[in-house]
């Protein structure tokens, strides 16, 4: 792992320690050297470092980068100098900065590169997707996020939902701290997304032409209120769907076996729940679940995309209507040869 901000603290590292079965830390590596407390309270034999050095690539499967991600590129290269071949790395969204598309090459060297994406591995929206699956609603039309996204994770969010669908027309609306931003997709679906987040009270309603998915009580027909249980020490244990408990599986009693509820920085049930996205990404990752692995490409699109409809007003993607996306071409693919081709 390297870097050891908040997230890590808070979110992956507590997830590593539920998957202790699967997962050893090789490890820790910061500007600082120091191993900070909560990290401390959870492995104790843990300790950072400030050097590549003192990780042995030939025992790592996986390598975690959570630092800023102008810092990204200049760590590629150096990570370039090892035995890293056959590593698959996973970086912080949104992975590298808006300028910086043309230096995604420098990820060829590796295994793959992935986005840590958890938004759409959170259980609400897994259940969510579930019954959207099991035509519960029919077809997805309009999905609302008030409070509960937030720019490029909340589009990511979006696309999982409406099946990775590149928006066909975007728009957005700001003025102090409120921001609000509506897509379009083709075969007629919708998406709203209400800023500024905040998890503690947001909520999400999806409407498709024969019901709804929400998260908070509403009296309609066909309607699926989705709430949560936790047990007696409040650890989060399982969903509820009009009420009734819904059936666990195996990676669900882990979590609620192990989570260290005690060494938690954060122990609310937002930051719980965090934690029970990036466990769900840790087990795919391990068992090549691509189901919940976010290539770093996508990320880099969904912030772009963000970008430009917050600065233009209205952004508009014609290849859309036929699954593809224009933008994405002209950014990741016709902008880096361009770039290759000054640099020359």
């Amino acid at each position: 792992m390297i870097g050891c901000g908040g997230y890590i603290q808070q979110t992956l590292l507590p997830a590593l320690k539920v998957l202790a079965h699967q997962f050893e830390i090789t490890g820790l590596i910061n500007r600082s050297g120091q191993t900070p407390a909560p990290v401390q309270a959870m492995f104790p034999d843990l300790r950072a470092d400030t050097s590549l050095d003192a990780i042995d690539f030939r025992q790592t499967d996986i390598v975690f980068v959570c630092i800023p991600e102008n810092a990204v590129p200049k760590l590629m290269v150096k990570l370039h100098r090892y035995d890293t071949a056959h590593l698959t790395i996973m970086v912080s969204t949104p992975v590298l900065g808006l300028r910086q598309s043309h230096l995604s090459p420098l990820f060829k060297p590796f295994k793959q590169v992935l986005a840590f994406e958890n938004a759409f591995c959170l259980p609400p929206f897994l259940l969510a997707k579930q019954l959207i699956d099991q035509g519960k609603i029919g077809q997805p039309k309009k999905l609302n996020l008030f409070h509960s996204g937030f720019r490029y994770h909340g589009l990511a969010l979006v696309r999982f939902l409406l099946d990775g669908a590149y928006p066909l027309y975007s728009r957005a609306l700001s003025f102090g701290q409120y921001s609000e931003y509506h897509f379009k997709f083709r075969r007629g679906c919708y998406a709203t997304m209400v800023e500024p987040r905040d998890y503690a009270v947001g909520s999400f309603m999806l409407a498709g032409n024969q019901g709804i998915i929400c998260d908070y009580a509403l009296k309609a027909k066909n309607s699926f209120e989705i709430g949560y249980q936790q047990n007696a020490d409040g650890v989060y244990c399982a969903l509820m769907l009009n009420g009734v408990q819904q059936p666990t599986n195996a990676l669900d009693q882990l979590f609620t076996d192990k989570l260290p509820i005690d060494a938690l920085p954060d122990p609310s049930l937002f930051r719980q729940l965090h934690i029970r996205a990036a466990v769900e990404i840790f087990h795919a990752l391990e068992q090549n679940n691509t189901t919940y692995l976010y290539h770093h490409s996508q990320t880099l699109y969904d912030n772009l995309l963000i970008h430009l409809t917050r600065r233009l007003g209205v952004c508009i993607d014609p290849a859309a209507l036929f699954g593809r996306s224009l933008l994405k071409f002209l950014y990741l693919r016709l902008w880096p040869l361009l770039r290759g081709g000054r640099k020359r």
